[in-house]
């Protein structure tokens, strides 16, 4: 067994579709269906039933899927320690984020970090807060930056910022009377102009369409949702081009668009996405994240 071999296995394990794990990997679906052929006329036992849609593991590939992570697990370990030895910040760095985290602030932290560490060998994941949890807990990612909230005994936690939720408007957009309101980013006005408009939405499920339904819902605004999309970029690209409003945190990471291309607005009643920086408890801290948390934490500090 190899690492790839281990790694491409674990993802069909993962994704339960061989397809989907071709895609996931970057590799043709002909290729990684042969590897699999190979390893099991290896194992002289099927890893997977292909009889269930999704695909299942058979006993046999439970226990090969089990020992594949406790192996790469291994290596992981060893590959930490011994760049530890050494003063000099290298080695394997994995980061787990959502999409829309990855866009907005990872774009900007990534290029700066590893400008800073350029024998750090940088890897992102994007998957949902369920997923980045669990390769928190086993291993496979060394820290998650997310809007996401884990509530347990197994990560250490750092708040990175704290981002107010406003509206998005188009330039044209005059709503008559404002009013600042105390600690508050934008001026404020009565939002039930907004009822029957066209609004650009997140799509259900996700975070941020959570925090846009609490406000829609608070502020009585009942909407005309025009899209749903699963990234940030798309709201805000409606906006530009005034075709919609919407509702999103604002991140000072695209506050130039503040006022030049767009406007803004805050709520009455204030709601907030906070941005956290998970890694596991009681674990040994490799260089290399350290001085991620360090870099990343300073980074927020800066546009405090």
């Amino acid at each position: 067994m190899n690492d790839r071999q281990l790694r491409y296995l674990l993802t069909v394990a993962e994704t339960r579709n061989i397809s989907a794990a071709a895609r996931k990997l970057l590799i043709s679906q002909p290729s990684l269906s042969a590897m699999i052929l190979n390893t099991e006329e290896q194992l002289g036992a099927p890893i997977f039933d292909r009889s269930t849609t999704p695909l299942s593991l058979t006993q046999a590939g439970e226990c090969y899927i089990e020992a594949a992570k406790q192996i790469l697990a291994i290596e992981r370990d060893m590959m930490r320690k011994i760049h530890e030895t050494t003063e000099h910040v290298s080695g394997p760095l994995s980061i787990g984020c959502s999409s829309a985290t990855s866009s907005l602030m990872m774009s900007v932290f990534i290029p700066r970090f590893a400008k800073l560490y350029p024998d750090v060998r940088l890897s992102i994941i994007e998957d949902h807060a369920p997923m980045l949890g669990d390769l928190l807990q086993r291993g496979e990612a060394d820290l998650l930056v997310t809007p996401s909230v884990f509530i347990n005994d197994i990560f250490e936690r750092k708040l990175l910022s704290r981002e107010e939720v406003i509206l998005l408007a188009p330039i044209s957009f005059d709503p008559g009377h404002c009013e600042q309101l105390e600690d508050r980013v934008f001026r404020s006005f009565d939002f039930r102009i907004l009822d029957n408009k066209p609004f650009a939405l997140m799509k259900e499920g996700h975070l941020t369409r959570e925090l846009q339904d609490t406000v829609l819902s608070q502020e009585m605004i009942s909407p005309k949702v025009v899209l749903e999309t699963e990234r940030w970029e798309t709201c805000v690209s409606m906006v530009e081009n005034e075709m919609a409003f919407t509702i999103l945190p604002y991140s000072r990471f695209k506050s130039d668009v503040i006022e030049t291309r767009i406007r803004a607005y805050s709520f009455h009643i204030p709601i907030f996405r906070e941005i956290s920086l998970y890694w596991r408890r009681n674990s040994m801290m490799p260089k290399v994240a350290q001085a991620f948390i360090d870099f990343v934490d300073g980074e927020f500090r800066k546009m405090k």
